[in-house]
Order: structure tokens, then C-alpha cells, then sequence
């Protein structure tokens, strides 16, 4: 034997002595042989004794003795347990190496990442870093994919043209399927963007010319026809997008195809007023004097920070009650009802706004103009799994709405949400868009309405955004025509203070040749030449819609 089994035999013994002794009786029978006095003695000292027996024997043991089978079934729970433990700890290995290959590569497999972002010439100097920065930390392959025809960031610089100024590896594309099955007009327009004749591009276009004040009526009117035209031809949910290139011609033009759209029984004919937030876009600093606020008719502000000494919580919507323009104050009604008095360069976190009337009825096409939280109900509501915000830009349909909720389904997975008052103010028709908005955008059909004031601050960028948004057809609607031909090819360039720094003389030369040496190129050698301005076609010309 073993000196381990040896000494378990011992104890086990030891502690069966213990037991049995307990077992033997109470002692009475000792005691009729002594007396009583000593009887009690010896029964002490007998439990002393088996009570150390026991204690010595439990120490001596290091495991109780079993029969065979069970010995058998214990060794099997051990190796089921042991294999287990070792698929337990596999699979902890497996998830470490997991987060591993995320943190370096961006994904479990540790796959190369390739990371696309789309749209490179809207991105801000900020949010291009960021990015970037992103992709490196995972190793990544970047694309950064842009229009250089489209308007440049509006953020911040021109990440997307120094990026290729840095050395960025650049391919052009020169070709798109987008425009296979366009309408003869447009393909002639597209070619002569190509040969940068912006002016004679839009001459090209299907066009119909009114007076001033019927052109949004009329843009109504081709806006129903031509979705009645895309169905008649069995396109299937047909889009046709309209660019404006005023805030005022996108409003007048929204309004007066709500109104046809209710004409031609399309969307409810019974209409729901709501009060709308519209953003007069005031810089940050020209926002902290008073003088510049009552020019803007600006009537509402909402506060991105808590000021507890004018007594607003971040977040809160104030009401405009009065100007002070010699102090510099503003007098506001919070909405608890109390009138405070406040300096906007010292409490100037805040956004401006003016108060507009919306008209809206069960089926109008809607987007958000603002991030609208959803994360408690004086806050709108989510329902049916959807999300705790819907993003700025994000469009929608409206299912119903009555005087205190407006139910919105949003985008292609159409999504639903409950709306209170206060947060349809952040929403707007959406049938007509700036230039700025309608980039990235593609439609069957897309409409172009400028108007005398548009024709003035038309640019090639503008009319690029869009001649490139329809698949099938551009229709230009305007009521100065020979205006609009002659500002076409003017070329308004994104500066940065950087830039007029360290090469102040593009501040100086803006002529066309000289602008488009400002973007890339797959020659970057070859000069252009400016074209020669090209007649305006009078009202004969065959493609002109109006006749």
C-alpha cells in the first residue's frame, strides 16, 4: 500500500470505530457494575475518546472509498467536464481573437477593409480627418469618392481637392450608366458640360419660359404631369425631383404642388396647420447682435445650453417678444411663460429661427431640416422598432396626422413615428430642394425652376448638380431666361483662409481658365481655353416647351 492509501485506511477505520462506538448504547450497562459517580466518569471519558477518534480520522482521510461503479461514473463526469472546460476556453480564445482582428482590421474574419465614403466633395476638413484617421487606425484601403463639378464643402475647405493635392492616387470617371436611356436634350447638355460650356448646356434643355409670378404654379403643373407620364410608361414609383435655387423658390414651389397634388386626389384633401422652424442661416457670429437678428425677422430661438441665470434649459424654445438694438438685448417669453431679458454675445448659444405656417395633409412627401430626438414622449415617440432620432435630411410620407400628432413613415424601410407639435416644427415639404440638398440625388425626372433672382446667382456648379440628377429627362421652368444662359458659367471657388495665405494670388485671378486650374485633372498640363459667350436662342427654338 501506498502511504496515501495507508493512511485513508487508518482515518476511515478511525472514524467507523467513532460511529460504531455512538451506536454501542447509552452506557447503562457500565453503570450497574460501578457506582453511579464513577459510571458518569467513565461515559465522559469514552465520548472524549470517540469524538478524537473522529476528529483524527477525518484529518487522516484525503477521499471516502467507493464501489467500482461509481468509481467509474466519477472519472466519467471528471473527462466530461475536463472537455467542456476546453470548448469553453476555445471559445473565449476564438471571441478574443475576434475583437482582435476589429480593433485592427474592422471586422472578425480580419479581413482587408476597403471603407468607401461617398460624397468626399460635401465633407468638411473636420469630418475628413476624422474618417480617414478611422481607416488608418484599421489598416483600411480609403476611396474617397466625389463630383468635382458639384458644390465644394460647405463645412469646411476643400478636403477632398488638397487630398489629391497631397498625392492621393486619383482615377476619373468619365462615363456613367446613369444616363443610357436620357432623352437626346440631356445627353447634348451632359456632352457640353464635358466641354465646360455650362451656358450652352442649358440652352439645350427642354425648357418652358413664364412670368415671374406663375412660375411656381407652373412647375406644380409638369410636377403632376410628369409623374402621371413615368407611370403611364410602367416606371415603378416613379421620383421626380425639383431644384430650386432660393430657400423662397423651394417654399413657393412646395406650396403650390401640396395644392396640385390635393387637386388631383393624391394626398388628403382635408389640411392640418403646423407651426415650422424655418433657419434664416446666420453665422455664428453675425447671430450675437441684435441688429442682424430683427433684420433676419428672426422670432424664435433655441437654446443648445443651459443658462440657469436666464432661467433656460438646452433645448428649450423661447419666443422673441422684443429688440433692444442701442443694449444689445433681446427680450424673450421661455416656455413657462416668464419674460427674460438677455445679451446673445454672452448667452450666445442658441439657434435663430422664424416662425412659418405649414400646411400638411395625410400623403405629403416630408424631410427632416433638423435631427428630431425620439427618446421620450414630449419628445415624439417611437414605434413598431423604430429609432431614437430621425437625422437631419432624412424624407419621409405622412400616414396621418390630426391638430396634436403627425404620424411619419421614413425612408425605404419606412419606418414610423408619432410626432408632437413641437417636433413637426423641424420638419418641411420635401418636393422641392436647393442645389445644395439635391446632391447626391437621382430621380426619373428632375425639374429645374429659377427665377429671376435664381438666373442672378446661378453658377456652373449649380447647374451641374442639376443637369446630372434624372435618368430620363431635365426640364428647365424659368422666367429670365437670357439672364440665366449668361451667369451659367460662373464659377464661384470654396476659399479658405489657408489658402488665400499661402497662395493669395487665386484670390486675385477668378477668370474661368484660371479656375479650372484649380481642379484636377487627367491632364493637369493642358490649358483651357474660356468659350466664347454663346447667343441666347430666341422663343423659336424647337425644344422650348412653353409653345
Amino acid at each position: 500500500r501506498t502511504p496515501d492509501t495507508l493512511r485513508n485506511t487508518v482515518g476511515q477505520y478511525l472514524i467507523d470505530l467513532s460511529k460504531d462506538a455512538r451506536v454501542a448504547g447509552d452506557g447503562s450497562d457500565r453503570r450497574t457494575l460501578v457506582s453511579e459517580r464513577w459510571g458518569a466518569v467513565l461515559e465522559g471519558m469514552e465520548g472524549s475518546a470517540r469524538k478524537l477518534a473522529g476528529n483524527i480520522g477525518t484529518h487522516l482521510v484525503s477521499y471516502e472509498p467507493v464501489s467500482f461503479a461509481e468509481a467509474v461514473n466519477a472519472r466519467a463526469a471528471l473527462a466530461a467536464k475536463s472537455v467542456g472546460q476546453e470548448a469553453l476556453l476555445e471559445k473565449l480564445q476564438q471571441k478574443e481573437t475576434e475583437l482582435i482582428n476589429i480593433k485592427s482590421t474592422g471586422n472578425a474574419q480580419g479581413a482587408p477593409t476597403l471603407l468607401v465614403m461617398d460624397e468626399a466633395t460635401l465633407t468638411g476638413a473636420g469630418d475628413m480627418a476624422r474618417v480617414t484617421s478611422f481607416g488608418a487606425s484599421l489598416g483600411a484601403r480609403m476611396v474617397l469618392q466625389g463630383d468635382i463639378k458639384q458644390h465644394e464643402s460647405v463645412a469646411a475647405g476643400r478636403s477632398f481637392w488638397q487630398a489629391q493635392q497631397a498625392g492621393m492616387n486619383t482615377s476619373h470617371l468619365v462615363e456613367t450608366r446613369r444616363f443610357d436611356h436620357a432623352t437626346p436634350q440631356v445627353k447634348e447638355s451632359l456632352a457640353l458640360i464635358g466641354e465646360q460650356r455650362f451656358g450652352a448646356a442649358v440652352a439645350a434643355l427642354d425648357r418652358v419660359e413664364v412670368s415671374a409670378g406663375r412660375l411656381a404654379t407652373e412647375v406644380a403643373s409638369i410636377y403632376v404631369k410628369s409623374h402621371k407620364e413615368l407611370a403611364e410608361r410602367g416606371v415603378e414609383n416613379p421620383s421626380v425631383g425639383v431644384v430650386a435655387l432660393t430657400n423662397r423658390d423651394r417654399k413657393d414651389v412646395n406650396v403650390a404642388i401640396h395644392e396640385a397634388l390635393k387637386a388631383e386626389g393624391k394626398i388628403s384633401s382635408q389640411d392640418f396647420t403646423k407651426m415650422h422652424l424655418d433657419d434664416p442661416k446666420l453665422t455664428e457670429a453675425s447671430r450675437r447682435f441684435v441688429d442682424v437678428l430683427r433684420s433676419n425677422k428672426v422670432d424664435a430661438l433655441v437654446f443648445s445650453k443651459s443658462y440657469r441665470e436666464i432661467s433656460v434649459n438646452k433645448g428649450d424654445m423661447v419666443r422673441v417678444i422684443a429688440y433692444d438694438v442701442d443694449r444689445n438685448r433681446v427680450t424673450v417669453e421661455t416656455p413657462a411663460g416668464k419674460r427674460i431679458e438677455f445679451d446673445p454675445q454672452r448667452q450666445d448659444f442658441f439657434k435663430p429661427y422664424v416662425m412659418e405656417r405649414r400646411d400638411y395633409s395625410a400623403g405629403d412627401q416630408v424631410q427632416a431640416r433638423a435631427v428630431i430626438k425620439l427618446d421620450s414622449p414630449s419628445k415624439g415617440k417611437h414605434i413598431e422598432g423604430g429609432p431614437k432620432k430621425i437625422d437631419n435630411g432624412t424624407r419621409g410620407t405622412i400616414v396621418s396626422l390630426d391638430k396634436d400628432n403627425t404620424v411619419i413613415e421614413w425612408g425605404a424601410d419606412r419606418v414610423r413615428t408619432v410626432l408632437t407639435n413641437d417636433q413637426v416644427r423641424s420638419i418641411d415639404h420635401a418636393y422641392a430642394r436647393t442645389s445644395y440638398l439635391e446632391q447626391g440625388a437621382t430621380n426619373n425626372r428632375e425639374l429645374l425652376a429659377i427665377s429671376n433672382t435664381g438666373a442672378k446667382i446661378v453658377d456652373r456648379q449649380a447647374i451641374y448638380v442639376a443637369l446630372s440628377r434624372a435618368k430620363d429627362n431635365t426640364i428647365l421652368v424659368t422666367s429670365d431666361f437670357k439672364s440665366l444662359v449668361s451667369n451659367a458659367d460662373e464659377y464661384k471657388p470654396k476659399t479658405t483662409a489657408l489658402g488665400e495665405l499661402s497662395t493669395p494670388e487665386l484670390s486675385k485671378d477668378t477668370s474661368f481658365s484660371r479656375s479650372i486650374k484649380q481642379e484636377p485633372t487627367i491632364e493637369p498640363s493642358r490649358e483651357v481655353e474660356r468659350p466664347a459667350p454663346i447667343q441666347v436662342p430666341e422663343k423659336t427654338k424647337t425644344n422650348d416647351l412653353s409653345r
